[in-house]
């Protein structure tokens, strides 16, 4: 009886191990399997919290105003255009600014809008299309824009970007490329209103 007892016990010893090295891979196996649910639940959390997080910052920003700080880079924006308002450090006169897109080449002040191709090969000639309207005749720049390397619609010619919607620019340049903006007018009338009346646009 002893002899058997002792074989009993030796055949539970030595099969002991294996059951133990058969039952951790397994345990293993799921500890892996749940940690990698978490990580792949963690993962489409943070991609759509970058998704929301970029939606919001390309969104076209609704008008805004920021009241509480009155010498700010940006005091409005409406569409594609913001204000830009600084202050000259030797007068202290206050000037607004409507930039498009954060691209200071496309302007917009309170009696002129410009396109600037300073830096890109200067004007030479100019054809301009507003809203689904045709194009206009290709013409001249005037001496200003030559010497300032730039588009300016002032006077009568000021008010039709203000009244549109939309503006397609083609521009043969003095080195002989071709430079064309398409521009997206919207909010452009609201900007001007602020820059026109604001008092933190005035002297």
């Amino acid at each position: 009886m002893l002899v058997v007892r002792r074989l009993v016990l030796a055949a539970v010893l030595a099969t002991a191990p294996s059951s133990l090295k058969a039952q951790t891979p397994a345990s293993d196996r799921l500890r892996v399997v749940r940690l990698q649910r978490e990580v792949d639940s963690l993962r489409a959390v943070i991609d759509s919290l970058r998704k929301a997080a970029a939606s919001t910052a390309q969104a076209p920003s609704s008008t805004r105003v920021d009241e509480s700080t009155p010498d700010a880079g940006v005091i409005f924006s409406a569409g594609d255009w913001a204000i830009n308002r600084s202050v000259d450090k030797m007068t202290d006169a206050p000037s607004c600014t409507g930039i498009y897109r954060h691209d200071w080449n496309i302007q917009l002040s309170k009696d002129a809008f410009y396109i600037s191709l300073r830096g890109r090969g200067g004007v030479k000639a100019i054809t301009l299309r507003f809203g689904d309207d045709p194009p206009r005749p290709l013409r001249l720049p005037s001496d200003m824009e030559s010497n300032i390397s730039m588009v300016s619609l002032e006077g009568r010619e000021f008010s039709t970007p203000l009244n549109s919607t939309r503006l397609r620019a083609q521009v043969l340049t003095v080195l002989g490329g071709i430079v064309t903006e398409d521009i997206d007018l919207t909010g452009i009338k609201q900007l001007h209103d602020v820059i026109t009346t604001d008092p933190r646009c005035k002297t």
